[in-house]
């Protein structure tokens, strides 16, 4: 194994309070209002990227296709 990708759901302890966003899209699959965090580590726990973009409502993968590592292989610049 060469590294790991691992998202956790942060639990928010207030709504969002920006007009732009739906709460209805924070509002995960564990019955409670998060954001979700992406951190990928190499096989020497070295934090190679963390992305905290999406809500708790949206796909996991959504993160990953976010991710400048994700770009970083689409692109080739990553082997």
């Amino acid at each position: 194994m060469c590294g790991a990708i691992e998202i956790s759901h942060i639990k928010l302890v207030e709504k969002l309070a920006l007009e732009l966003v739906i709460v209805a899209d924070c509002w995960n699959r564990h019955d409670h209002h998060s954001v979700i965090l992406q951190n990928n580590c190499d096989n020497n726990l070295i934090l190679w990227d963390v992305v905290v973009l999406a809500l708790g409502g949206k796909h996991d993968a959504t993160h990953l296709w976010a991710s400048s590592l994700y770009m970083g292989f689409l692109h080739r610049e990553i082997s």
